[in-house]
């Protein structure tokens, strides 16, 4: 009960406050590696205080995590059965939305738990909101009152993603982990919710910090069912800017079949919304995006540092 205490006392740090800590915590990292850990244990400064200087961003993950009386291996249990008298529904929903990128409407929600649309889930999804654990964002569908709730705790992601199936794999597990395809599975669903917390510091970037703009998420329906986009700024100006946030180890590549699935969801979302206002295509990526003959239809960039600012 202590360390829930000590877990919520603090605000979480932004990016940038997280760097500056860990500078104060003697931990020499790259920026990227400032932003792995973000994705891991959040900017929350009671899991900062477990870094240790003098190792790697994946070793510290191993020893926290993966190795047998590790800090964090009972952290998740702890945390909801000190916070909630009854944390099954609480767990049954994040589980739920962890397993879903884009997240999930209410009616989503409770087809994939088996809660009854009552006053019970509403508590529990209101709880969990207030509590920062999930948002609730506009779904762009043209229905009022339609919403998609994402998990946005990222410790309880990196739980559900990598620790709660891979208990018993010991030490080293997380090192050898980095680059595969779970690896970049996982890194890519938490860095599209590290753009969406950083949001001030996107439209810094854009240049449209002074005109009203509101985020919104977006999947297809009905023949566009498999289009999805990461991130909508819906702006006052006439103007929405279509999001795609990519977490990668070296410049994005925008390929042909990238470039014709990114037509492809602009053309759907347009069709679907019915919207008169200008579509531009903008990246969030690590390292920028690579020049090539497909890059020129990415009319913005955001990179990785810009979310430091």
């Amino acid at each position: 009960h202590n360390r829930v205490t000590r877990r919520i006392q603090l605000a979480p740090f932004t990016l940038r406050e997280t760097e500056a800590y860990l500078s104060y915590l003697n931990i020499v990292w790259e920026r990227r590696d400032i932003a792995l850990a973000y994705m891991t244990f959040g900017g929350i400064p009671f899991y900062l205080n477990q870094l240790r200087p003098g190792m790697s961003y994946a070793q510290n993950v191993d020893a926290l995590c993966f190795e047998k009386d590790a800090f964090m291996r009972g952290e998740f249990e702890a945390l909801y059965s000190s916070l909630f008298r009854n944390a099954d529904a609480h767990v049954d929903i994040l589980e739920a939305l962890s397993a879903k990128k884009r997240g999930l409407t209410r009616e989503e929600i409770l087809a994939r738990t088996g809660l009854t649309s009552g006053g019970g889930a509403s508590v529990v999804l209101r709880e969990l909101e207030q509590c920062g654990f999930i948002e609730k964002f506009n779904d762009y569908s043209g229905k009022h009152g339609r919403y998609v709730y994402q998990l946005t705790d990222f410790f309880t992601l990196f739980y559900f993603k990598q620790m709660k199936r891979n208990k018993q794999l010991g030490s080293g597990y997380w090192s050898k982990m980095i680059g595969s395809g779970a690896y970049y599975n996982w890194a890519g669903q938490t860095f599209e919710k590290l753009c969406l917390l950083h949001i001030e510091n996107i439209r810094a970037k854009l240049g449209i910090s002074g005109i009203l703009a509101t985020p919104f998420a977006w999947n297809g329906s009905g023949t566009d069912a498999g289009a999805q986009i990461d991130l909508l700024i819906d702006r006052t100006d006439g103007i929405i800017n279509i999001v795609e946030c990519k977490f990668a180890g070296e410049p994005f590549v925008v390929d042909k079949q990238y470039s014709e699935n990114l037509r492809n969801k602009t053309s759907a979302f347009k069709q679907t919304s019915k919207t008169r206002k200008a579509l531009h295509l903008t990246m969030i990526t690590t390292f920028g995006v690579k020049a090539n003959k497909y890059a020129g239809m990415i009319q913005s960039e955001v990179l990785l540092d810009d979310l430091f600012m």
